[in-house]
């Protein structure tokens, strides 16, 4: 057994371990209530001795802009969270200004504003459209940021986990993908219960695909095609694909349980 400095817990080796997340190392300890916490191995001090010795990092500005974030907001109700409307008529189409692809597509995927840009550090109180998908993204930036680098920008430069939670939060379940063949086999079998996607091409880019008339639409905010294009098979194999979200109607997520996946995925 180690013996233990100021402000510091005796760790056992079956209390802890160390797993890698990203190219991150993160040391994940059971404390005494018997919750896994995580913690940077870059932002911690291990002392190696017969055991280890951890001491945590806690930086009081970041808990308490979290505390803030989360008080009030959808990520703390039990409610389960009721589909947002997709529209198949009168849609409007959101052409890309700056690097807002990804709220663009979103937008183009429910054919009306459901996401507007908002603020950094915007509250989201429920699901009202227009919803703040800089809130969003500011509320996943402290959970998950590891470094400035990571932080949520005012810029719009935002990554599959602030679409996932975005599209979590509407109502509707999302999984995700990086294998192109996935596409063909739901664009060929059109499976009314896949509702459409969000693509990223080339890792730079997000479009998006929406299911209507037993038919699959493309639309590209660069584009000037306002109705969409049909997604075909061989259309589909011109694009560079990195990721896809397929949107799916879920019907059993809450707030509550997206926060909890949200925080669990660290420790996967």
């Amino acid at each position: 057994m180690s013996k233990s400095g100021p402000e510091s817990e005796i760790i056992y080796i079956d209390d802890f371990y160390f797993i890698n997340i990203d190219g991150v190392n993160w040391l994940v300890i059971k404390n005494r209530m018997g919750k896994y916490m995580y913690y940077n191995v870059d932002k911690i001090d291990i002392e190696k001795t017969e055991n280890y010795i951890a001491h945590s990092y806690k930086d009081e500005d970041e808990e308490s802009n979290l505390s803030t974030l989360l008080k009030e907001s959808i990520f703390l109700s039990k409610s389960i969270l009721k589909p947002i409307e997709i529209k198949h008529k009168n849609q409007e189409f959101f052409n890309q200004k700056g690097l807002g692809c990804g709220r663009h597509a979103l937008n183009n995927f429910f054919g009306y504003k459901v996401f507007k840009k908002g603020k950094l550090n915007d509250v989201i109180k429920d699901i009202t459209p227009p919803i703040s998908l800089l809130g969003i993204c500011s509320i996943i930036s402290e959970l998950m940021a590891t470094d400035e680098q990571d932080k949520c920008k005012d810029n719009e430069n935002f990554n599959r986990a602030d679409l996932i939670i975005a599209l979590k939060l509407t109502g509707y379940k999302c999984d995700d993908y990086t294998d192109p063949n996935k596409l063909t086999s739901f664009i060929k079998t059109i499976d009314k219960n896949v509702l459409g996607f969000i693509i990223n091409l080339g890792n730079n880019h997000w479009v998006s695909v929406k299911l209507n008339n037993n038919t699959y639409y493309y639309y590209d905010s660069k584009s000037t095609l306002k109705k969409g294009t049909p997604f075909t098979d061989d259309f589909l194999q011109t694009l560079e694909i990195t990721n896809i979200l397929v949107i799916q109607v879920d019907g059993k997520s809450s707030g509550e349980s997206i926060l909890k996946d949200l925080k669990g995925y660290l420790l996967e």
